[in-house]
């Protein structure tokens, strides 16, 4: 959170005052701090969001002319990397217009000379981009055994019927080892946000004013595309900004369904451009008088007392379960043993408290979780993990119960 609060100054300063800057910087450290699932969760944002501060920093900095242009042009690389691998999509819809305002910059400025761009500019970035694209690729090839096929996507071809975006058809039901598996992906999943009924082209209009109603997560960056247009009129690059909203609220509406951590490259942005409306507010005006800077104060004041407030009431998604999952974990790796532990769900379970996760080096660990399964997958399991003490947990019961097996 440090590093996005970081992250997120030195891009503001470049569009910003930079009292100004500070302010929204701490406004987004307030908003998304350690009660946020940002912070707990392993669904993030923190880390696309610095990603997405990094490349609009950096392209801003470039267009102003900073002298320490390779420098800019690796910050950039790396921002567009860390996006890459976080929130590919929602990542590329914000890095579409700065990606190009860049390459214009390489091509159209007359900042020192072409050669020099592409030399120090324009080459840089391009070997950390290969270089990046390498490592990656690598990576798909050894998880997945396809270069071009991310862990992501071969997830969810393996185990998911909803589509992600709006023109893709519910895919055939693959059979599932596990009931909560199935009641996830065949029940919760393809309902959400009445993503369902987005499989016609022609509800799409009236299911995308109702989030835009109803959700708040659409709510922030349509509203800052609106104060945009206000801020834009004369103001150096600011219709990069609004370039970058278009189309990044074009790709989310495209999906089937959002959440805030979707918006997390965006947000950096989007939590400056109030910043914006209110330094224009507070600019001094000929006809003289405090009245500006007292508006402006008074509403950033009230912005983070709502946050404020907002944190006080504790973390956004308790988990009680996973502080029993915690507790139980490190009880039987004390002992010195090594266990597997075969968790049985009830038929009502949260299909969101998942107790079942284990470490990548899955033989070498101290507990090894794994769900309960029919009595020959279950004999197959046992065997393989021989050597174990096994146990049987049902985690809901109204005390989560844990009964030796072996």
């Amino acid at each position: 959170m440090a590093a996005l609060a970081a992250a997120a100054c030195w891009m503001m300063q470049v569009w910003l005052p930079p009292g100004w800057a500070l302010a929204g910087a701490l406004l987004l450290g307030t908003l998304f701090n350690g009660t946020s699932y940002w912070i707990n969760s392993y669904w993030g944002g923190a880390v696309a969001a610095v990603g997405g501060c990094l490349i609009l920093g950096a392209v801003g900095c470039l267009l102003d002319g900073e002298d320490s242009q390779t420098w800019l042009a690796l910050i950039f690389a790396a921002g567009l990397i860390i996006v890459a691998n976080t929130r590919p999509w929602e990542g590329a819809m914000t890095a579409a217009p700065l990606v190009a305002a860049f390459l214009y910059w390489v091509f159209r400025s007359k900042n020192r000379t072409f050669g020099w761009r592409v030399r120090r500019v324009l080459f840089p970035w391009l070997l950390v981009l290969a270089t990046a694209a390498g490592a990656m690729s690598y990576y798909c090839w050894r998880v997945t055994g396809n270069m071009l096929q991310l862990p992501y996507l071969l997830n969810r071809n393996t185990y998911a019927i909803a589509p992600v975006f709006i023109w893709e058809k519910e895919r055939p039901k693959p059979a599932y080892r596990h009931p909560v598996m199935e009641r996830f992906y065949t029940e919760w999943e393809t309902g959400y946000q009445e993503s369902k009924q987005l499989i016609s082209l022609s509800n799409y209009p009236r299911i995308m004013m109702r989030r835009a109603l109803t959700y708040p997560d659409f709510h922030f960056p349509a509203i800052c595309s609106l104060l945009l247009v206000i801020a834009v009129g004369g103001q150096k690059h600011r219709v990069l900004l609004l370039a970058m909203l278009i189309t990044f609220l074009t790709g989310i509406g495209l999906q089937r369904y959002i959440a805030t951590h979707y918006c997390a490259p965006m947000m950096g942005a989007v939590i400056m451009i109030p910043m914006i409306v209110l330094a224009e507010i507070a600019k001094p005006r000929p006809s003289g008088g405090p009245a500006g800077m007292l508006i402006a104060n008074t509403v950033m004041a009230l912005l983070f007392l709502l946050l404020a407030g907002r944190n006080l009431r504790g973390l956004d998604y308790p988990s009680l379960f996973a502080a029993d999952r915690r507790s139980i974990e490190s009880q039987l790796a004390s002992s010195g043993d090594d266990h597997l532990v075969v968790v049985r769900y009830g038929p009502d379970h949260d299909v969101h408290k998942e107790w079942v996760y284990n470490g990548a080096e899955i033989d070498s660990a101290k507990v090894v979780w794994a769900r309960e399964m029919d009595n020959a997958h279950n004999k197959q399991l046992f065997q393989y993990f021989h050597n174990r003490q096994v146990w049987l947990l049902e985690p809901d019961s109204f005390i989560p119960k844990l009964t030796g097996l072996r």
